[in-house]
């Protein structure tokens, strides 16, 4: 019965617009002058990743400083180790067959020396672990791990996505999980305490489960990108769109206690891509015209 209360909880939330507070939020801030198309805060909330026309730039969360990393064209699906140090990421390769294959890459932060981990293929699983400074992936349905400097002994639990599959990859073993049944999973991650998955069904919601895929609760209907923010929280943006673009976008956080939405940003903005850092004191996201924006919260 305890379940079924939280679930209709927070599927009130999802259908209806709760405004409150789910944080002692700032204004948004405008992070330099650098514009990009990412906004990826590193774990310690330290600095973010943004890839610019010149390439992979770093850009310093206090001052707005930047540093130019590497080019990495045609990339996507980025990711900071917990240390800082490397950054993963897919790249797309078109072959002299016409097919579209992706390699898995990485790259020093420090030195911008680019590293293959996964050579270009068709079956690799959008998706990386790095817990733990390891490097975890799936491709042509194997485990692949690389360590990055100091990696503990162990992978942790990754998810990643197999042609709509949600899978998990714990124990050597990787799976279909999909907590709701077939349909088409996308933006999974682990909550930074490692116990939950959060994840979007299409045409369905945003959800979270346990690690074995039982005890689904609905977080809200209309949400895009969902990211962690600590473990109670999550981000995400509401948009309207004509059908070629988008009109209106809104920077959301909803609290995993109570279903409490609040609004982040304000109606004039067109917030995309939404970060945070580990423990859901920094969000990150790019405007419109790619301008680059901090938020800092706060737990009420």
């Amino acid at each position: 019965m305890k379940k079924i209360i939280i679930s209709t909880l927070l599927l009130v939330a999802g259908i209806f617009s709760i405004d409150a507070q789910v944080f002692n939020a700032s204004a948004p801030q405008r992070l330099g002058n650098v514009k990009g198309s990412l906004a990826l805060v590193s774990a310690d909330g330290k600095f973010i990743v943004t890839n610019t026309e010149r390439g992979l730039e770093k850009v310093d969360a206090a001052t707005g400083a930047t540093q130019f990393i590497a080019a990495a064209p045609d990339s996507y699906n980025f990711a900071i180790s917990p240390d800082g140090k490397t950054i993963a990421y897919n790249r797309a390769h078109i072959g002299s067959d016409k097919l579209r294959r992706v390699s898995l890459e990485t790259v020093d932060v420090a030195s911008g020396k680019n590293t293959t981990v996964v050579k270009a293929t068709r079956e690799l699983n959008s998706g990386v672990s790095l817990t733990g400074n390891t490097l975890t992936a799936v491709a042509d349905g194997k485990i692949k791990t690389k360590a990055l400097g100091k990696a503990a002994k162990v992978s942790a639990p990754m998810v990643s996505i197999n042609y709509g599959h949600l899978d998990l990859t714990r124990n050597g073993k990787t799976v279909h999980l999909d907590p709701l049944g077939e349909g088409s999973y996308l933006w999974p991650s682990i909550s930074p305490d490692g116990k939950r998955i959060l994840f979007r069904l299409v045409g369905e919601g945003v959800y979270t489960c346990n690690l074995e895929g039982s005890d689904v609760r609905l977080v809200t209907k209309k949400l895009s990108l969902p990211v962690w923010a600590g473990n109670d929280a999550i981000l995400g943006v509401v948009t309207t769109d004509d059908s070629q673009r988008i009109l209106t976008s809104r920077l959301m956080a909803v609290s995993l206690k109570d279903g409490a939405r609040q609004q982040l940003t304000p109606d004039s903005m067109l917030p995309m891509g939404p970060s945070c850092n580990a423990d859901g004191t920094l969000a990150a996201f790019y405007d419109g015209d790619g301008s680059l924006y901090t938020i800092k919260l706060r737990k009420l």
